[in-house]
């Protein structure tokens, strides 16, 4: 993963004192070059001593703190002080560290800084994106941008661990292989009992503090708040995956497309999928409901199929397929979905969350609905759902969205539900009454299946413990 990053890390037995006589030595031996090596320790350290230097702290001020609190033209002052950090690390017997401050990524983030601030910005993301102490995101466990005081510790706790871990095995490590060791580690971390709070685990603790910031981010009063609490409280702890069959029922067309691009597969001149593949899949996933054209007419084209064109962009946006060209191609963590059904069933049951908080509360909504039922009115679905975002004061610009509107909404999340297997939707029946008109017999229902009530729960508790992205 690069020899430059290899080697020993910071020891644990140095003492500020250690420091202090080596800066006194290099001010001796270079003023210039002492006194900011000085600036540089107090700026990684703020005084309270090499406890407080980590790898991770090292690269966040090399490519954040140190060029994003100067101006674009004291460049010349970024490389010195970056320099002046090598000479200190190599004299502390910590070449790991000065091979960071004197690498071609640490040059490349500072020149991008210098030619502008977007550059930097996304100069150091790229860097701390492929640092082998960035905390990884988990299947079932996202980090956030913005942190509560846990979630920060964890972070803290996880880069710990990930710089041992790396200091004693990764340099040698292909860089697959230790994404594959570095999700280990943090996943042990995260659920280990913590060293002080008695029961919980870092992983709890920060899905506490998450719950407790979700409630209070509400967009209306208390009463809001109240059923927040409520449903926090209800979907606080993880929720136990459903049996391997019921997963692999609701993977089974992600699955099979998988399979059917395995060898690569020519998309038409529009980018859909070959007819002979949609009438294949309209007729082994029963999606009769959805062709538009009569059970006596088959599809023409993906056009004619939500169904298919939804686990087309699904399969996209998981990362199960790719296109090269008009060909679309079954990816190598794509090629695992028949073997690992546990991972992709985490992927797919919470897809989409994040994207946009409207639609999020929608599916919120809904679930809720869904859980609390054993088969419901649509109607009554609907009536809920308006009652509830109008009540969360959710707008249009400045104008208020009448509850029949946001009601609507429902089918945005009825639609896909329904396509992944995860409810059971009868349409309502009309024909003649007792008084001789034509009128609704029976109304439109939907009903959790299995797989759906394992998706609903599974929404809920990431809806509650998720990760915040703003203050």
């Amino acid at each position: 993963m690069g020899a430059a990053y290899a080697g020993r890390v910071l020891d644990p037995h140095l003492t500020e004192e250690d420091v202090q006589t080596v800066l006194t030595a290099m001010e001796h031996d270079d003023p210039a070059q002492g006194r900011a090596a000085v600036d540089v320790w107090m700026a990684l350290t703020a005084g309270e001593g090499p406890a407080m230097v980590s790898r991770a702290g090292l690269q966040n001020w090399l490519w954040w703190l140190l060029p994003k609190r100067s101006y674009a033209d004291m460049y010349d002052y970024w490389i010195q002080s970056a320099a002046a950090a090598a000479a200190l690390f190599e004299r502390l017997d910590c070449p790991a560290y000065a091979a960071i401050c004197r690498s071609d990524t640490t040059a490349k983030v500072l020149a991008a800084w210098h030619e502008s601030r977007s550059k930097g910005l996304a100069a150091t993301r790229r860097a701390i994106s492929a640092s082998p102490v960035e905390p990884p995101h988990l299947d079932d466990f996202r980090w956030g941008t913005v942190f509560g005081v846990w979630e920060n510790d964890a972070r803290s706790a996880v880069e710990s661990a990930l710089e041992q871990a790396f200091a004693t095995t990764g340099p040698a490590m292909p860089v697959a292989k230790w994404k594959a060791t570095a999700a280990t580690v943090c996943r042990s971390v995260l659920d280990a009992d913590h060293p002080d709070a008695i029961g919980q685990s870092w992983r709890s603790l920060v899905a506490s503090e998450r719950a407790a910031r979700w409630v209070d981010d509400v967009r209306s009063g208390g009463e809001i708040k109240a059923e927040r609490e409520r449903i926090a409280a209800r979907f606080l702890a993880q929720p136990s995956p459903p049996d391997e069959a019921v997963m692999r029922g609701a993977l089974s067309s992600l699955a099979w497309l998988a399979e059917a691009c395995h060898a690569g597969l020519t998309l038409t001149a529009a980018g859909y999928l070959p007819p002979a593949i949609v009438r294949d899949a309209a007729e082994r996933f029963d999606w009769g409901f959805d062709w538009g054209f009569g059970d006596d007419k088959p599809p023409r084209s993906e056009a004619d199929v939500y169904a298919l064109q939804l686990v087309h962009r699904s399969a996209l946006k998981l990362g199960i397929v790719r296109r090269q060209g008009r060909s679309l191609r079954t990816t190598k963590a794509g090629a695992t979905i028949a073997s690992d059904p546990r991972t992709w069933w985490y992927r797919l049951a919470v897809l989409g969350m994040g994207e946009q908080p409207y639609r999020d509360s929608v599916f919120e909504h809904t679930a809720l609905a869904v859980l609390d039922a054993g088969t419901i009115e649509v109607e009554a679905v609907r009536r809920r759902l308006g009652e509830r975002l109008s009540a969360e004061g959710w707008a249009e610009g400045n104008r208020p969205v009448a509850a029949e509107s946001h009601g609507h909404q429902v089918y945005s999340a009825i639609r896909p539900w329904r396509v992944w297997g995860f409810i059971e939707h009868r349409d309502s029946k009309w024909g003649p009454t007792s008084d001789g008109t034509i009128g609704q017999l029976e109304p439109a229902t939907i009903a959790a299946t299995p797989a759906g009530r394992a998706a609903a729960e599974l929404w809920l508790h990431r809806r509650v413990t998720g990760p915040r992205d703003r203050p």
